[in-house]
């Protein structure tokens, strides 16, 4: 019952982070007064009923994850879409790299448990100012596009991917990832670099195929990492040259 209440509780969160990003790409490429149009206030309506009832879930099983899902709302109430800051009116990225509309490809995939989301933006983020361009979902899925399709696409087409391990096990959604992935390196020889996050198991009990591959260890960084010497062992490790 508690998987069941995990799976609600994320997909809500993930429902919610969608609508904020629809909301944040619709103001950044549009004129709009002070005033905010019905559509953008329904839809912000929308996200926060979602991360209330995500919040709900959490608590009741004592979800560590909660604290990220008080962010998010607390976030609504300051005129920060998740992790987009709108001031009033103004999409600011979180990277100073181009953003996904400048890109014709993509180097790097990154795949984590929702748990570990603020790790997983960090490190995008790092690898993103070094010019690397770097598909983290949530960011880069236009709204109105289909989560299946464009997940499929990009694992089809992605020349390298991070999967990030923490103390959680793979999420459902994580876990169908891993897999594409590991049968992609077998079909195209790409690239896939597990990352042990703080609380992740030894390199060779990692679960599905992961300990049979080389891992980059930041295990002893917390989750908003400030050792920059992770990344440069990171990028050491990517077949791309920037």
């Amino acid at each position: 019952e508690c998987g069941y209440r995990w799976a609600e509780a994320d997909g809500r969160e993930i429902i919610a982070e969608a609508l904020m990003l629809d909301v944040a790409q619709f103001l950044q490429s549009s004129t709009v007064s002070k005033k905010r149009p019905p559509e953008v206030v329904a839809q912000l309506s929308q996200a926060r009923d979602e991360l209330k009832k995500a919040q709900k879930l959490r608590k009741q099983m004592d979800d560590p994850a909660l604290e990220e899902t008080n962010y998010l709302l607390e976030g609504l109430k300051s005129g920060q879409l998740g992790y987009y800051p709108l001031t009033p009116f103004v999409f600011a990225p979180e990277s100073t790299a181009p953003s996904k509309a400048d890109h014709q490809h993509w180097d790097v995939f990154v795949s984590y448990n929702s748990k570990d989301r603020k790790a997983a933006k960090w490190i995008t983020n790092e690898l993103r100012n070094r010019n690397l361009a770097v598909w983290l979902d949530e960011r880069e899925i236009r709204g109105g596009t289909s989560w299946q399709s464009a997940l499929d696409q990009i694992l089809r087409s992605i020349p390298t991917a991070l999967v990030l391990v923490g103390s959680y096990p793979l999420g459902s959604w994580q876990k169908s990832e891993v897999e594409m992935l590991l049968i992609e390196q077998k079909r195209r020889s790409i690239s896939v670099i597990p990352v042990r996050l703080p609380g992740a198991p030894n390199p060779e009990d990692l679960p599905l195929f992961l300990p049979t591959l080389n891992s980059v260890d930041f295990t002893s960084v917390d989750s908003t990492p400030r050792d920059l010497k992770v990344i440069e062992r990171l990028l050491a490790l990517l077949p791309i040259q920037k």
